[in-house]
C-alpha cells in the first residue's frame, strides 16, 4: 500500500498534508471513487469507520461522513452530535444547528431534539423549539424534556403550562442542576402570581444545588 501510494505521489494524484496523503485534486478522488464498486466503496467507509472510532481524538465530522456513507446513520447522527455540541462550546450557534438538522435526518433522537430546541430557545425562535422540546418528549428525553418545554413556554407567557411542565421536572428530577433549573421556573412563575411563600420556598431550594 506504500508503495502505491508513493507512486501516486509521484504521478500527482496525491499532495503531503502534514505527516498524512491527500487527493491533489477533488476530480481525482471523484473519479477514484465513481472506479470503485458499492460493496467496496462501502467496505472502505466502513474501516475508516472502525480506524477513527477506536482513536482517543477524532474528528466527529470525518466520522459522521464515513459512517453515512459505510451505511450507519445512527453512528453518522451521533456524530454529528458531538460536532454540534463543540460547535456550542465554540458559540457557533448557526453551525451547531445545521449539524442538528442533518443528525436528526438520518436518527430523530431526543438528544438531537434537546441540543436544537436549546439553541432556538436561546434566539427566542419559541414555536420551533416548542415543537423540538414536545417530540423530545415523545422520544423519551424526560425531565430534561419537561425543563426544555417548561421554559419554551414561560418564555412564550403560557404560564399554566410552564408550571405544569416545572412542577413535573421538580418532582421526577434526580440530577442537582435540572431540578434546580426546574425549581427556578416554579418559583418565578408562583411568584408573578402572588405566592410568594411558595415562590419563596422554591427558589431557595434552587440556590442550595448550585
Amino acid at each position: 500500500v506504500l508503495d502505491d501510494l508513493e507512486r501516486a505521489t509521484r504521478a500527482g494524484l496525491l499532495r503531503p498534508r502534514g505527516a498524512a496523503l491527500a487527493f491533489g485534486h477533488e476530480l481525482v478522488r471523484e473519479a477514484i471513487a465513481a472506479a470503485t464498486s458499492p460493496p467496496r466503496r462501502r467496505a472502505i467507509h466502513q474501516s475508516a469507520v472502525a480506524e477513527l472510532a477506536a482513536r482517543i481524538e477524532t474528528d466527529p465530522l470525518a466520522l459522521a461522513r464515513h459512517a453515512r456513507l459505510g451505511g450507519d446513520p445512527s453512528l453518522a447522527a451521533r456524530a454529528l452530535n458531538e460536532a454540534a455540541a463543540r460547535a456550542t462550546e465554540r458559540f457557533e450557534a448557526a453551525t451547531a444547528e445545521q449539524l442538528l438538522d442533518e443528525a436528526i435526518q438520518l436518527s430523530d433522537t431526543a438528544t438531537a431534539r434537546l441540543a436544537r430546541g436549546r439553541l432556538r430557545l436561546a434566539r427566542l425562535d419559541l414555536d420551533n423549539a416548542r415543537e423540538d422540546a414536545a417530540r423530545a418528549l415523545e422520544l423519551g428525553a424526560g425531565v430534561q424534556g419537561f425543563e426544555l418545554a417548561g421554559w419554551v413556554a414561560y418564555y412564550g407567557r403560557d404560564y399554566e403550562t410552564a408550571l405544569r411542565y416545572a412542577d413535573e421536572g421538580v418532582e421526577r428530577a434526580t440530577e442537582a442542576d435540572l431540578r434546580a433549573s426546574c425549581l427556578a421556573l416554579a418559583g418565578r412563575i408562583r411568584h408573578t402570581r402572588g405566592e410568594l411563600a411558595e415562590a419563596s420556598r422554591r427558589l431557595q431550594e434552587g440556590d442550595t444545588l448550585l
